[in-house]
């Protein structure tokens, strides 16, 4: 009893599930579950051309097994396709939040960079201040290096943030 467990242990921990061990487990339960009454029948229906040993019957397991196969081929990749999607999305909203948040401890000077990338101009001859608030938003991947030198590019997954707060303080300005 000992080594059956042992095989049913190793079988579980052991088999992969790919298409193939699906196809065999579709090709087992097509032989086993077919009701006797429809063995019989198909048997007595089967054509002369096929050999002795492959009736109509098992000919009806193997395509149940191909069509269940290739069933479980297409949920398989479509339940995977959904499943990378949703952790590429999950993925995107935590570094997402985690810049948003990011944004509330910056400086007034890291704020005005931020403010003159978001709005594409350039950084001409900046002070040492400006450099290092430059190199700390680098450093946050807030921003990133542009096409020119004195250009830098706001990070797409904040920009909308961006915009909704320098729109929300030139407009309380006027």
């Amino acid at each position: 009893m000992e080594e059956y467990a042992k095989l049913l242990n190793t079988i579980l921990t052991k088999v992969v599930f790919n298409h193939m061990t699906m196809f065999f487990v579709f090709l087992f339960i097509g032989f086993t579950f077919i009701p006797p009454e429809l063995t019989l029948y198909l048997n007595a229906k089967t054509p002369a051309f096929f050999p002795d040993w492959f009736t109509l019957a098992n000919f009806g397991s193997l395509i149940f097994a191909l069509v269940s196969t290739m069933i479980w081929i297409l949920i398989s990749n479509s339940t995977k396709s959904i499943i990378s999607k949703l952790r590429e999305s999950l993925k995107t909203n935590s570094e997402q939040a985690r810049l948003i948040n990011l944004l509330h401890n910056l400086s007034t000077e890291e704020q005005h960079v931020l403010a003159m990338s978001c709005l594409n101009e350039r950084i001409i001859f900046p002070d040492n201040r400006t450099q290092l608030a430059i190199q700390k938003l680098l450093s946050k991947e807030l921003i990133s290096y542009g096409w020119t030198n004195d250009k830098y590019e706001l990070n797409p997954l904040i920009r909308n943030v961006v915009l909704a707060k320098l729109d929300k303080s030139m407009n309380s300005h006027h």
